[in-house]
């Protein structure tokens, strides 16, 4: 989808006559297509994904900011401000300035593009090759039983080594590798050990034919998809027309004499006679670097404010909803390996117009409410809520002792059969009666007491603070780059938004606050579940979460738990994701001894964990997910080759 909408204000919208100045300045546009118009740029292309540090979310804060001050909702930030910074830690990255690629062969230099053509492998660390010989190295596998050494005889001293993803003969039943299954001499890890150990100083991998023909694309890895960082030597991923653009000017020679100019035919040549075919790239060298660091940026959540008038004006009505989603995929991702723009139209532009569109009305009613409605897009949420723990956590800007109840919008874009769940309908002891009273458009209301679902509700509810998260439910286009515009129910959404505002209307009119009501379930979910202490890759593996990083004193590091190792099951279950790890631990109580099993490198070890009780400041850590009954995340087959 290709949605790009010009940065036009309501105001100069007003001039060209498409919408009637009123006295309340509101306009002769409809609330539904006001939320429409919203929802439409949010969720466009121009706004790349809304991840935190990008121009896009930078775009989708201003034009919150523009549209609240155009419909005179005052600032509730800081100094009458909109904006309430806080830092987001993103995890290792590329440093796109430092990484490169070049290979000279015939008096010519290619550069690599990085991103198009090749990609830098954390695994292999930051490093520097100056003008190495290039070899080619097959399929990179000494494998002494099958009497097979691609490294045999081959000088690899201070050259950087090529070689093919997987391993030969992958489609013959009789392969001494496994037949048509995969062994362990695919392993991504096990191909870079080799290289180094033979005097390697970089690898190159590409993929292999097979894979490109069942995929019909010849897709390249992300950076930490093989694991993070371990400093061993420089390591990329290189497309085959690149290499065989290499092959065409110095082809390699089969045993026979016969020149090998693409990697097909050196391929149908080793699947042929099981034979290797490693040698040297007569006067090719290479040329590269790569660099990788730890990468913080600054976000911020956005707040406007309408202050309440009566005996209760000085307490406060929490609104959220947050603006943030993937960016390009990757971290959080359901659709692994594709790098495409991942709008979030659901997640969460519906529920940020939804709440833009809540202040606008309350900013401009002829009454003002009760209590002071205080609007928050948060951002961070998909990184681990990280914008409205800041709120809750380090910088409430209401007092969290006057902050009467927090509605939570996330996800309102897909009402199907009139159905409206709302979590936590049960936090407050008055809610019950406040959402039946606000349901006058015969909605079908799903009230769960506990406010279990994860989202930025939750960060108030550990504060004591009854909490309602108003939710249409998922989809199986949750967190793909298919949750686009054309997918939503903008009059279902719309509903929401004006059952929200009679909602709200109770909320803030009504004589006395809601009382706490602690649910089970909801204090187990959201006060210190189970602590495993290991902070999770943001890229996914197809076998499961990969351990980033374990710290010195938590429980995974000291049951032996280490960076790099992939979580396959915990206490029995299997783990496709970062979200399906956290769901799992929260089964498991502060105490409980389980056993995890891991793939380290390409050895399954099963390892037994005890659970310590959350520290109170390790909330990044096993926070790697969502939890609003999130589906398993799609997941390829469990092969060893990363």
């Amino acid at each position: 989808m290709k949605i790009t909408l010009p940065r036009v204000s309501y105001l100069a919208l007003i001039l060209f006559g498409c919408w009637a100045n009123q006295a309340n300045a509101q306009t002769d546009a409809t609330p539904q297509e006001r939320l429409d118009f919203d929802i439409k740029y949010l969720a466009s292309d121009e706004l790349e994904g809304r991840e935190p540090g990008t121009k896009g979310i930078e775009l989708a804060a201003d034009y919150i900011i523009d549209t609240w001050k155009e419909f005179n909702v005052p600032g509730g930030a800081e100094n009458g401000g909109y904006r309430q910074d806080f830092e987001v830690n993103m995890g290792t990255v590329t440093d796109k300035e430092k990484t490169g690629l070049k290979f000279t062969g015939g008096g010519e230099d290619m550069i690599v593009e990085l991103d198009s053509q090749f990609q830098p492998m954390m695994t292999g660390g930051s490093g520097k090759i100056e003008n190495a010989k290039l070899v080619f190295a097959g399929y990179g596998i000494t494998a002494d039983d099958e009497n097979y050494d691609d490294f045999k005889d081959l000088d690899c001293e201070g050259k950087v080594v090529v070689v093919i993803r997987m391993e030969p003969q992958q489609k013959n039943p009789n392969s001494v590798f496994a037949g048509t299954e995969n062994s362990s001499h695919a392993s991504i890890s096990r191909k870079l050990q080799l290289a180094k150990d033979a005097g390697a100083v970089g690898l190159i991998l590409v993929n292999d034919g097979v894979r490109v023909a069942d995929s019909e694309t010849d897709e390249l890895a992300q950076p930490s998809q093989f694991g993070r960082v371990d400093e061993t030597i420089p390591f990329f991923h290189v497309k085959r027309e690149v290499m065989d653009k290499l092959l065409a000017k110095a082809p390699l020679t089969s045993p026979p004499g016969e020149k090998l100019d693409s990697l097909d035919a050196i391929e149908a040549t080793i699947d042929g006679n099981l034979e290797p075919i490693s040698q040297e790239l007569e006067g090719v060298t290479v040329n590269g670097s790569t660099e990788f660091s730890r990468k913080s940026v600054v976000t911020s959540n956005i707040v406007g404010v309408v202050e309440g008038e009566g005996p209760n004006a000085d307490e406060t009505i929490i609104i959220g909803g947050h603006y943030d989603h993937l960016g390009y995929g990757g971290y959080g991702s359901n659709a692994p390996g594709r790098r495409e723009v991942h709008n979030g139209a659901d997640d969460n532009a519906t529920g940020t117009a939804g709440l833009v569109e809540l202040a606008r009305r309350f900013a401009n009613a002829d009454k003002k409410p009760g209590r002071r409605l205080v609007f928050i897009a948060f951002s961070g949420e998909e990184r681990g809520l990280l914008g409205s723990f800041h709120y809750v956590e380090q910088d409430p800007l209401y007092p969290l002792d006057k902050t009467v109840a927090m509605v939570n919008y996330d996800m309102i874009g897909r009402l199907r059969d009139a159905k409206l769940t709302i979590f936590g309908a049960g936090t407050g002891d008055n809610f019950g009666e406040i959402c039946d009273n606000a349901n006058t458009d015969g909605l079908d209301l799903n009230k769960v007491p506990s406010a279990s679902a994860g989202s930025d509700h939750m960060a108030f509810a550990r504060k004591d603070i009854p909490v309602m998260f108003l939710h249409t439910g998922l989809t199986n286009i949750y967190h793909t780059p298919e949750d686009d515009y054309e997918t939503l129910n903008i009059e279902g959404a719309n509903r929401v938004v004006d059952y929200t505002e009679r909602l709200l209307r109770g909320l803030a009119d009504a004589e006395t606050r809601p009382k706490f009501v602690r649910i089970e379930n909801n204090r187990r979910r959201t006060r210190r579940p189970s602590y495993l202490g290991v902070r999770l890759d943001y890229e996914a593996d197809e076998r499961g979460p990969r351990i980033e990083e374990a710290p010195d004193g938590a429980p995974a590091a000291a049951a032996g738990l280490k960076a790099g190792d992939v979580v396959l099951t915990i206490a029995g279950e299997e783990v496709n994701d970062a979200a399906e790890l956290t769901a799992l631990l929260t089964k498991n109580r502060p105490g409980s001894s389980i056993d995890i099993v891991i793939m380290r490198g390409d050895k399954e070890m099963t390892v037994k964990v005890e659970l310590a009780r959350t520290p109170r400041r390790s909330r990044d850590a096993d926070k790697k997910g969502k939890s609003k009954g999130n589906p398993k995340s799609k997941s390829n087959d469990n092969k060893k080759d990363g």
